[in-house]
């Protein structure tokens, strides 16, 4: 799988907040997106999830070109972020079955799908037993609904903004296990945190977005680099645990 961004824009009231971005990710890569808050991380997200429109785009899946406001790209995306409002009247059985049902899910693939994907992040053993109305749910456990419901329909393109968010450490070490777990050949995972901790644990490869333009994708290794060369370390508390510019 080989997905490829190009000339990919868009502003707000004539202020351009990505720039003709472009990137090439193959398969089986776990993208750590990294860059202030405020430039434009969860834009870019938004545009590839088409719930922001853009205003300029060339994208090509698997050397297919593609817009983003088509129904079988739309098919293909998975999107944690809290733009996306959770039916909070449902019980989790039941919204997993509702979103599942949009994507086309075969309906005797929902509930096996929806009752693995519970046994990996909550303690219950059968997910007919959690009967509350989501609503009723904690920050934490509502993420994990937000997340379950991202995969129901195994998506090709995984984008997890600030995924880790509101999750306690026991949760957030299921997800990094779940991440890995999920990663394959045939779909890319693109992930946002403020922790460099969830990065290093996770990330085969990274990108920094600023001033509109990715100015850089590599490794670890090469990050680092990067950050020395461009005398980036006084805003950086500990290159090696914590980079405080994210």
């Amino acid at each position: 799988m080989i997905l490829e961004i190009k000339k990919l824009s868009k502003s707000f009231n004539k202020q351009t907040i990505i720039d003709s971005l472009e990137v090439t990710l193959t398969g089986g890569s776990i993208v750590g997106l990294i860059g202030r808050n405020g430039v434009g991380k969860s834009t870019l997200f938004n545009c590839l999830a088409n719930i922001l429109e853009a205003d300029t785009e060339e994208v090509y899946l698997d050397n297919n070109k593609i817009r983003l406001d088509e129904v079988n790209w739309k098919m293909k995306v998975g999107f944690v972020s809290d733009v996306i409002p959770v039916m909070e009247e449902f019980t989790i059985l039941e919204y997993l079955k509702f979103i599942g049902a949009i994507y086309n899910v075969p309906t005797e693939h929902i509930e096996p799908r929806a009752q693995e994907l519970y046994n990996f992040f909550f303690d219950e053993s059968s997910i007919h037993e959690s009967k509350k109305p989501i609503k009723s749910f904690s920050t934490g456990m509502m993420k994990k609904v937000q997340i379950m419901s991202s995969v129901i329909h195994k998506p090709a393109v995984l984008l997890l903004d600030e995924p880790f968010s509101g999750l306690d450490s026991i949760t957030s070490a299921k997800l990094v296990s779940f991440i890995r777990y999920y990663s394959s050949a045939e779909n890319i995972i693109i992930f946002t945190s403020h922790d460099l901790n969830h990065h290093k644990s996770l990330a085969s490869n990274f990108l920094i977005l600023d001033k509109t333009k990715f100015i850089f994708q590599g490794d670890l290794e090469s990050l680092e680099t990067f950050f020395v060369t461009h005398n980036l370390l006084s805003e950086i508390e500990n290159t090696k645990l914590n980079f405080s510019w994210i």
